[in-house]
């Protein structure tokens, strides 16, 4: 079982809308922001899992049942599959105003070669109570993730033998144990290198606590910079 970090990229591409329903019409959304991946739980479905939020923004329809499922429109790597059972069902019932968690599960035979980009389709369905829950609908945007981010950031993970992070994963504080006298600067930044956070701290402190709860569930890297200059990384996961 391998656990896949993706990136999301921060373009959102248009494509052509596709023949079918768009998905925009049934008031429903997908979150970029919640993208992620992590290691399945369902060993007949595939190994990796990417998760995602989708939204009911109707004022007062419900859907009973709703499905999504991801299509790739650039080709997958050589040894990743898409699970070919595609529809998952991510409630029993979908009230107006809710957000939902949904995924996609995957296989990965093969080492995925770096900074490896595809771009997905999302899909709906189980929305048209008056066509009998076999309408699907497709959004009019896609999203592009890189599969294996390598050098993304220019700089190197090699601080974990040097500084220590905890915990894994963190909730509203995240903290740093360094040498005295070394750090001078601590950078927050998603998979993309896109900075978020950036604090100057007292070097002479051993023991740093960096507030993270207005962060989003994810993974995230903390770049440190030393007072001469060196730069490490290291990852975290923010529960």
């Amino acid at each position: 079982m391998k656990y896949i970090l993706l990136l999301l990229s921060s373009a959102i591409l248009s494509s052509n809308i596709h023949a079918q329903n768009n998905c925009a019409t049934y008031f429903i959304d997908y979150s970029i922001d919640s993208i992620k991946f992590t290691t399945a739980n369902f060993l007949d479905y595939g190994d990796s899992m990417i998760v995602f939020s989708m939204t009911n923004n109707h004022p007062t329809q419900g859907f009973a049942y709703p499905m999504s499922k991801l299509e790739p429109v650039t080709p997958l790597p050589p040894g990743m599959t898409v699970n070919p059972y595609a529809w998952y069902v991510f409630g029993s019932s979908w009230p107006p105003d809710f957000t939902y968690p949904t995924l996609e599960y995957f296989y990965v035979d093969e080492p995925i070669p770096a900074n490896y980009m595809v771009t997905f389709k999302v899909w709906a369905k189980n929305l048209d109570p008056l066509l009998d829950n076999t309408d699907s609908c497709v959004f009019d945007n896609t999203f592009t993730i890189n599969l294996n981010p390598v050098g993304a950031t220019g700089i190197d993970d090699h601080a974990a033998d040097t500084y220590t992070l905890y915990p894994q994963p963190a909730d509203n504080i995240l903290t740093l144990e360094t040498f005295a006298g070394e750090v001078a600067h601590i950078e927050i930044s998603d998979l993309s290198g896109r900075k978020l956070t950036a604090l100057k701290i007292q070097s002479v402190n051993t023991v740093q606590e960096i507030n993270v709860s207005d962060l989003n569930s994810g993974i995230y890297l903390l770049q440190i910079t030393t007072i001469n200059g060196k730069r490490n990384v290291m990852k975290f996961v923010k529960a």
